[in-house]
């Protein structure tokens, strides 16, 4: 299995946004040598994807009741 692929795994495992961002910036379609290691990848990208996402909605709400809750304090 490539070394990549086991390291997302693991930082989408752990949650790891960091590791995550650091692979996607290592990513090379070169370094995948068959066509089961690149669709595994494909599949670890969007789950990847789909935890952005996921966090970055989290983070909207989570503002979001910040700022109704200084509206509030400032009234």
């Amino acid at each position: 299995m490539n070394e990549w692929i086991k390291d997302l795994k693991l930082a989408l495992l752990n949650e790891d946004l960091d590791a995550i961002t650091a692979l996607s910036d290592k990513f090379n379609e070169s370094d995948f040598k068959n066509l089961e290691d690149m669709q595994e990848a494909q599949a670890l990208i969007a789950q990847a994807r789909s935890f952005f996402e996921s966090k970055s909605s989290h983070i909207q709400a989570e503002l979001s009741k910040l700022q109704k809750a200084q509206k509030y304090i400032k009234n």
